[in-house]
Parts: structure tokens; sequence; C-alpha cells
């Protein structure tokens, strides 16, 4: 009896002690998920917080409160990023890239020449969509059309302009065609613009920019500016509407959401950069969970997309960025499929350019988007900064390739001199 009693009194006492260090409550309670923004929003600092560690490139940081948040970032890839926009130093600079199965932001940098490294860039819906556009317009011609990757369009004006002459086009043998293929990966506008206005319509074009969330509020950790797009009823407008000209407002954040959820079989996630909150005793507060957002298209519909964007690379409007031997073997061994978009807008005014990209096109694990706002002095191209980020990603030593290729060149001088010696 005295051993139990021992035992009893040893017990009651360390239970004390547990209850002294760590608190009278014992519970474990995780937000529930349809209050995430709301509870997000009530954590003081939190944001701050996280502006702080997006500039740093770290995973994981402690409030003054005692609270530890971890993000969902790879810090390796966001100090890169964030070590290109500082370098060149350019007006405006965005740069997300996104899980596309789970929505997971694995880096997110803004920047801007007056204000350094910011959140804010990435927020705001303050930028032209440009030739982003064609992947909602390719959309509708592929889902409602049912036109194919293959389907051929007659044009007749030069491929970046959008006129009265290309809508009056009959598709004939007389006059130049061009596949729905080509016409993505070299941002055809004058396809587009036909497709749109003779082919789609109104009706069509806004039902696929609902079904991309545009004029939605779009739910994530943090305010997101709602996009916009200005639909025009006259032809040659719509048109011009179609090949992404006009007033259509885009935040980078959804521009990452519409690449993520063609990568993902038409099934857009909501995107999240807070992974876990714990209190300062380890209590979980918060852990982030995949919710589905929207489906835009159909799985068949999203494959031939991707099919039709890895063209842009090859023969398209990225060509230039993987011309050189370095990077197209980047493409090539990565399976790299993309959409670039550019427009002059203001004011203030600035060359917008946009790249999106996603890789591998066969079993996508990662969605890019970039955008760069260059005045008369020119900084650095958006597709540049695709390209570093993808070989910090996928862990590419293009340096290598250089060395490898003037190692060859040596051994075919060496060789040319000995035959001529001889």
């Amino acid at each position: 009896m005295r051993g139990y009693r021992a035992i009893f009194v040893i017990s009651f006492y360390a239970f004390f002690i547990y209850l002294f260090y760590y608190g009278f409550s014992t519970s474990n309670a995780v937000v529930d998920y349809g209050d995430v923004e709301t509870y997000l929003h009530t954590i003081s600092d939190l944001e701050s917080g996280i502006e702080s560690a997006l500039k740093q490139g770290v995973r994981e940081f402690i409030l003054p409160s005692g609270i530890r948040v971890t993000l969902t970032l790879d810090t390796e890839l966001q100090s890169v990023v964030n070590d290109i926009f500082v370098k060149y130093d350019l007006p405006v600079g965005s740069f997300i890239a996104i899980e596309p199965k789970s929505g997971k932001i694995i880096a997110m940098s803004g920047y801007s020449s007056r204000d350094g490294l910011l959140m804010e860039p990435n927020l705001l819906a303050s930028y032209p969509a440009a030739s982003l556009i064609k992947i909602i317009t390719a959309s509708a011609a592929l889902e409602e059309l049912k036109f194919s990757p293959g389907t051929e369009i007659s044009y007749r004006s030069g491929l970046y302009r959008v006129s009265q002459l290309d809508l009056r086009t009959p598709e004939s043998n007389r006059y130049p065609t061009m596949t729905l293929t080509e016409a993505i990966a070299k941002s055809a506008n004058n396809v587009f613009g036909k497709l749109t206005a003779n082919y789609i319509g109104r009706e069509r074009f806004i039902k696929y920019l609902d079904r991309f969330c545009f004029s939605r509020s779009l739910p994530f950790d943090f305010d997101v500016e709602e996009s916009f797009a200005q639909v025009p009823e006259e032809d040659l407008e719509l048109a011009r509407a179609g090949a992404g000209f006009g007033k259509m407002m885009i935040s980078p954040i959804h521009a990452a959401m519409i690449g993520a959820s063609v990568a993902n079989n038409g099934v857009m996630m909501r995107p999240y950069i807070v992974e876990s909150i714990r209190d300062k005793r380890g209590n979980v507060l918060y852990l982030a969970k995949e919710e589905i957002l929207a489906k835009t298209v159909q799985p068949e519909t999203a494959k031939n997309l991707i099919r039709m964007m890895k063209k842009t690379p090859v023969f398209g409007t990225m060509r230039r960025a993987f011309s050189k031997r370095k990077w197209r073997k980047l493409a090539q061994k990565f399976d790299v499929a993309g959409k670039t978009g550019s427009i002059t807008w203001g004011p203030p005014k600035l060359r917008y350019e946009w790249s999106l990209g996603i890789a591998p096109a066969s079993a996508p694990s990662i969605c890019f988007v970039s955008l760069t706002g260059n005045n008369d002095l020119w900084h650095i191209k958006s597709t540049h900064v695709v390209r570093e980020a993808l070989a910090e990603y996928f862990n590419y030593d293009y340096k290598k390739t250089v060395r490898k290729k003037k190692a060859k060149k040596r051994k075919r001088r060496k060789r040319t001199n000995r035959r001529n010696q001889s």
C-alpha cells in the first residue's frame, strides 16, 4: 500500500508542476477554416512580419507577442528573385511562384524603385493583363467552339495589329493561315482578335472571364485587389479586348492563379502563404488547408492549353530568352510551357512585360509569373527573371553547361592546330 501511495503522491505533484509550467488550458484548438481571413487579420503585426520575412527570404519568424509563424516559402528561390530586383532597380517588379495542386505560395517578391522590396505590388490589380488574356480566349475557343490546337484561322494584317481587315477575312486558302497553337506561341493579336469578335462573341468571353475569377474578390491570407475586365460591345473593340488590349487590369497573384489552374487540370486552388501559427508554448493555433476555389476549364482543355504553350519557348515570344544553348537546355530538360504579354500603359508610362510559365509541362510542380515595368531606361525583361528563377528552383547549373561548351571549343581548336602543324 505504501508503494501505491507514494506513486499517487508523486503523480499528483507532477501534474501540478506541469500545470504551473504549461498553463491550465489544455486546449489545442485550430481556427475554423471559414474564419481564416478574419482570424489572420486579428493577429497584430502579422502582415508586417510576413513582409519582413519576404524581404529577408526566411521561412519562419516570431512576432513580439511570442507567436511563431511558418510560411510556405522556398527561401533560396525567394532570395534569388529578391537579389535580381534589387540589382536591376526597376520601377515595378513582381514575381510569384505557386504550387498548382495545393495553392501553396513558393515565392512572392515585389519591388518598386521608390520603396524597394515590398509585398504590395503582388496584390494590386493595377497592371494591364495584356496577352495573358489570350489564355482565357483560347479556353473559350477550345471548349465552346470545339476548336483544336491545330485549327487554322486566316488573317491578312500584321501579327501584332487588330484591324477591321482581319475581321472581314474569310476562312479561305487565298489568305495565310495560322493554327491556334502558333497563335498563342507567337501571341498573334490579329488571330485572337478575329477569334473573339467573329467566333466567341461577347457573352461567351464574359462567361470565361468570370470562370477565371475576374471581377471577384479573391480569398488569400491578405486583401487582394479585385481584377477588372471591361468588355466592349462594338466588334473591333471586342476583338482588341480578346487580344489583350483595353482595360483589363489584373494583380500578379491572380495571374499566377490563372496559370496554376491550367497546370492543375482546370482546378483553381485558394492560394496561401501562411502554413502554420503556433503560440509560445507550441500549441497549434492555425494550420493551412487546401481548398478548391473554382473550376475554370475541363481537364482536356487544360492539357491542350499546356501543349500549345510548350511552343512559346521554342518558336514563340519566349524563344529569345531561351535561344542560347545553356538556357535552351533548361527549357528542354524541364519541359517549360509559357505565355508572355507586353503593353505600354500609364501614367506613369511604363512598358509592362508578363512571363507566365508552367514546369514540367508533363507533370507540373510549379507555376510562375513575373511582371516587370520598365521606363525609358531599360532594366530587365520578365523572361530573364523567370529563367534565373527556374534555374534556381530546379537546381540547374547553367554555368556548367557553358564550361562544357568552352572545353569542347578548346579541344576542337587543339585538333585543328595539330592538323595545321602536320
